[in-house]
């Protein structure tokens, strides 16, 4: 995928991350504690993934990484000033394990690919 099309994707996925978290909560289905926390480790890991992919470098995963979950936590202040929605401190750590858990299975990603590739130097 193009760089172009990765940043097109980070910025949707940051905007509808954004939306669902300023605008009234009116998502019909389970409102379990569970079920609300594993959608915010999905949005924040999505969120990460993108942002790596798109604007990552070797210098660059720790400072997405710290963006992305401040991001995170500005949203959850933010909540505590809006009437209808309030901030929840386990929704950061949920959005910080998502953050943590998507950087993880990239760097996982990058380094089994480095392996598995023969080095230069093999007759073959």
């Amino acid at each position: 995928m193009s760089r172009r099309y990765l940043r097109f994707l980070f910025w949707l996925v940051l905007s509808v991350v954004l939306l669902g978290s300023l605008l009234p909560n009116k998502i019909p289905g389970p409102t379990t504690f569970y079920y609300d926390k594993f959608l915010h480790f999905s949005a924040y890991a999505l969120l990460y993934f993108f942002a790596e992919r798109a604007y990552g470098s070797v210098s660059s995963r720790l400072l997405l990484g710290f963006v992305v979950i401040s991001f995170g936590f500005a949203i959850e202040v933010t909540q505590i000033f809006i009437l209808y929605r309030h901030g929840d401190p386990f929704d950061i750590i949920a959005n910080a394990f998502g953050v943590l858990c998507a950087a993880s299975l990239l760097n996982l990603h990058k380094l089994y690919g480095k392996i598995s590739e023969p080095p230069d130097d093999v007759i073959r």
